[in-house]
């Protein structure tokens, strides 16, 4: 069973850079993201997704305490194996899918990364 966890930030540019990985890796990974992918947002960098998320915010009309949620969605080898493609992909489309029903209407970056202590496939999802 996949292991979740959900916590808030009021920072969303900083998650958004932490989920990124500044170009690498834990654990001596050259890579940190296997894919990314978004909800409701327009493609493009993490800059870009801060700056839409703070487009979002400021258009609250109450003060926005809470910038964003951080999910993170983790899975055993014998459930989804990093090293399988096929698995990644279906990784991120939980993920999608997970947004979307969970959070009708709301936007989010997703992450799928291995490169945790045990090279376990598991999301970050910034919402």
């Amino acid at each position: 069973m996949p292991y979740t966890r959900i916590s808030s930030t009021t920072n969303a540019a900083a998650a958004l850079k932490y989920a990124e990985g500044h170009g690498h890796g834990h654990n001596g990974n050259v890579h940190r993201n296997l894919s990314v992918a978004t909800v409701g947002l327009l493609p493009g960098s993490v800059a870009s997704y801060s700056r839409q998320f703070d487009l979002i915010n400021r258009k609250s009309q109450r003060p926005v305490k809470v910038q964003a949620y951080r999910i993170v969605i983790s899975y055993s080898p014998n459930e989804l194996d990093a090293k399988n493609p096929n698995d990644v992909m279906k990784a991120e489309l939980i993920a999608k899918q997970f947004v979307e029903k969970t959070y009708p209407g709301h936007k989010a970056a997703i992450f799928v990364q291995n490169d945790g202590k045990g090279g376990k496939l598991h999301t970050h999802i910034i919402l």
